[in-house]
């Protein structure tokens, strides 16, 4: 018996979700689940906007292990949970700066998106690399690639 979809039922809301590829060593991030479109930033990031609105929905981090592995540099890491703010925080301090006032304000804007879907990540101490994202924590987020 084929399966009959309900007209009025509401659409699936939209969980954001994580993916970490160690072979590429790069976090992809997606926070709303809207077609979209690349827009390179930097050799290090790339962020991905809503077709319809042209927000920010997510985005990519290249050299993410460097990146987790410098990050006590910048700030002191004392539990094993890190939000994705801080990352980009982060990669902002030690990849480039904003020097002009659109890239300022585009990521102040990443940030705070980052933020507020409260992208969270678990990170530890790897006698081989140092610290590495060992999970995302975020709600129906899948590991990492291992």
């Amino acid at each position: 018996m084929a399966k009959e979809s309900n007209p009025m039922a509401p659409p699936k809301q939209f969980v954001p979700y994580c993916y970490l590829s160690k072979d590429a060593d790069t976090l992809t991030v997606y926070f709303k689940g809207d077609a979209n479109y690349s827009e390179p930033l930097s050799d290090y990031l790339t962020l991905y906007r809503s077709l319809k609105m042209n927000e920010i929905v997510g985005c990519r981090i290249n050299g993410i292990s460097r990146i987790i592995n410098d990050l006590p540099n910048y700030i002191q890491i004392n539990h094993t949970e890190v939000e994705l703010s801080i990352i980009l925080l982060a990669l902002l301090a030690f990849r480039g700066s904003t020097k002009t006032k659109d890239l300022a304000k585009t990521m102040n804007d990443l940030v705070r998106t980052a933020s507020q879907n409260k992208i969270v990540f678990r990170v530890g101490s790897n006698s081989d690399v140092g610290w590495e994202i060992q999970k995302c924590l975020t709600s129906s987020a899948p590991s990492p690639e291992r």
